[in-house]
């Protein structure tokens, strides 16, 4: 799956190279195997974001730099070669230049819901899907919580769900 996700990703045009960031020797012997670079990091993260900010100081130390870290997950089989396009760098650009991500604040009020972009987002996959409601989540994990609570599980209720999850 490492190398299928890997072809993906490094397939789109917009990146200019791509690393395997993982504290596995087995991965980077796997990686290597079929010409992808691959950097060590630290097991002791719990989230993907520290590694990745790990691998990015360690490149930038061996003198690669990089204008922007796109994160995907090795268990993404589902990621589309055109990854990103200029729309999605334009966004980027404007939500790194503007200085607020989410425009969320935990109180009470209109930000309690996000800031606008979030809002506009959601209502875009709201529309799209036919829906009256649609939640931008931050993890596949926290999407899994929200839906397991809107379908009124009760004790002793089984779940069966998809093995793609950080969890």
């Amino acid at each position: 799956m490492i190398e299928h996700v890997y072809a993906r990703v490094a397939s789109s045009p917009l990146l200019s190279g791509v690393v395997i960031a993982t504290c596995d020797q087995q991965i980077i012997d796997v990686a290597a195997s079929f010409g992808a670079a691959g950097i060590m990091t630290a097991d002791t993260h719990e989230r993907a974001s520290d590694r990745c900010h790990e691998a990015m100081a360690k490149l930038a130390a061996r003198g690669e730099e990089y204008d922007v870290a796109v994160m995907v997950q090795g268990d993404e089989p589902m990621t589309h070669p055109p990854l990103l396009d200029e729309r999605d760098v334009q966004a980027a650009s404007e939500v790194i230049r503007g200085g607020v991500l989410s425009g969320y604040i935990g109180a009470p009020g209109e930000a309690f819901m996000g800031g606008a972009r979030v809002r506009a987002f959601e209502a875009m996959w709201a529309r799209h899907f036919g829906v009256r409601h649609a939640i931008a989540v931050n993890s596949w994990t926290s999407g899994l919580v929200c839906a397991v609570g809107a379908i009124g599980l009760e004790p002793g209720d089984e779940v069966i769900t998809t093995p793609w999850t950080m969890a």
